[in-house]
């Protein structure tokens, strides 16, 4: 009866034009995602395959400050810009697109660039001071620069999404990057052939940083492609509002980063960086998920936006439940892999991460309950909530900070898998109750729309 109730649901959602619009450009976006992730992993891949546990550890600490650094240094307004590119692609005013691009993208440069040196400069004090290793330094000085151009990858990802530019934002989202880092760090180390030096761990960094390099310039020269003869840099949005709304963006988007990281920092901080790697290779098979829910965002986030500045509720409720519908069922046969044989996943990182197979099943436990819930953070900034979905990323991040320290300095990696499926779960639970409040439907299930 459930599955029967499910495919009359989907019967439905399929008829109407704009679910027709989003599985078909999901479609696209789940194709580049698929290439992406495959990208992704192989990097993955690679550096587990040449640099060992504490290697994966390593890199993993520098790759996460770096990755914060960055995020922290767009401003928000990666995610403003989908925002507010198409709302003025809608109503045909190109002046105030040109005006968020133009004053987007030097707020960013600027902002990740003081951000990336301050990076490099901080480099040997959190080694030394921080994280008690010493290997960690040259690998975060590498990161420096990754920091910045991972920065402005985003935010020409984000104005090719406003545009809905599906693929090309999602190669500089998510393919170029690794593309180029997996050919620039076999070319470094000569391929699997023999053992790399001591401390080479580092060409990781500087394939990573070369890589998200080339899809950053990819990025603003397809941003300029696409407008056609629209650009121009003569005209300026002003910044104040772009970062007043961005800051809250910024908050919502770090508070669910560091929900998924707080536990990798703190088992460095508290555990060794071998601990670090078995958690980092559990976490990077559960990112596969994410690339899933990213490419139904992907097409979502214009069209939410769209919906609401026209004023239909409904439109949003139906997108919401066929995006949780089709994101679960594309997981589904890597969720029951995870959860009945995780040592065989974990084997393909090497025999050593093995002992992680408890640590993956509790990830992916968290990561399904996320999924489920479909895409309700997305909703909430995309309707005018950023304060709200602040919020609710604040407690995440609060629970998740509580939470390992008091498991991970007894239980280590699995106790960090513990804190972050529980704060995952509930950041989910509470951004579906939260988009209730505000728009009267209930993800996935649907629900009454509220009137008036």
């Amino acid at each position: 009866m459930p599955l029967a109730k499910a495919w009359r649901s989907a019967r439905r959602l399929a008829a109407d034009a704009t679910s027709r619009e989003i599985v078909s450009g999901s479609a696209v976006a789940f194709a580049c995602k698929i290439a992406a992730a495959a990208l992704s992993f192989g990097f993955a891949l690679a550096v587990a395959r040449l640099y060992g546990v504490e290697g994966v550890g390593l890199y993993g600490l520098a790759l996460t400050l770096s990755s914060l650094v960055g995020m922290v240094a767009t401003l928000g307004l990666d995610l403003n810009a989908v925002k507010l590119v198409a709302a003025g692609r809608a109503r045909d005013d190109w002046a105030s697109v040109r005006g968020v691009a133009a004053t987007s993208v030097l707020l960013v440069a600027a902002a990740s660039g003081a951000c990336a040196v301050l990076l490099s400069l901080a480099a040997p004090l959190l080694s030394g001071h921080v994280f008690a290793e010493p290997g960690l330094a040259p690998v975060l000085s590498c990161m420096g620069l990754a920091a910045a151009v991972t920065a402005l990858a985003r935010l020409s990802g984000g104005l090719l999404r406003g545009l809905h530019e599906v693929i090309r934002s999602q190669m500089v989202l998510s393919a170029i990057g690794p593309a180029v880092a997996l050919a620039v760090l076999l070319a470094l180390s000569g391929g699997f052939t023999g053992a790399p030096a001591a401390g080479s761990v580092e060409r990781a960094a500087q394939a990573y940083a070369v890589g998200w390099a080339v899809a950053a310039a990819a990025g603003l020269v397809w941003w300029r492609l696409a407008l056609r003869g629209r650009w121009g840099w003569r005209d300026f949005a002003p910044p104040r509002p772009l970062l007043a709304s961005g800051i809250f963006m910024s908050g919502s988007a770090v508070g669910a980063f560091l929900t998924e990281s707080v536990p990798l920092i703190l088992i460095g901080w508290f555990a060794s960086a071998g601990e670090v790697g078995l958690f980092r290779a559990a976490w990077q098979v559960v990112a596969l998920f994410t690339f899933l829910s990213v490419a139904l965002e992907t097409m979502v986030s214009p069209r939410v936006s769209s919906l609401f500045a026209q004023g239909q509720v409904g439109g949003i409720a139906s997108v919401a439940r066929l995006a949780s519908l089709l994101t679960v069922a594309a997981a589904a046969p890597l969720i029951l892999a995870c959860l009945a044989a995780p040592a065989w996943v974990l084997g393909l990182f090497g025999p050593e991460f093995t002992s992680a197979a408890t640590v993956l099943q509790v990830l992916v436990a968290g990561r399904l309950v996320n999924l489920a819930l479909g895409v309700t953070g997305t909703i909430l900034v995309m309707t005018g909530h950023e304060r709200a979905s602040m919020a609710q990323s604040a407690m995440g991040v609060a629970l998740v900070t509580t939470l390992s320290l008091a498991l991970i300095p007894q239980y280590g990696a699995l106790g960090g898998a513990v804190a972050a499926s529980a704060a995952m779960a509930a950041r989910a639970f509470a951004a579906s109750y939260l988009v209730y409040r505000f728009h009267g439907f209930l993800v996935p299930f649907g629900g009454r729309i509220k009137q008036g």
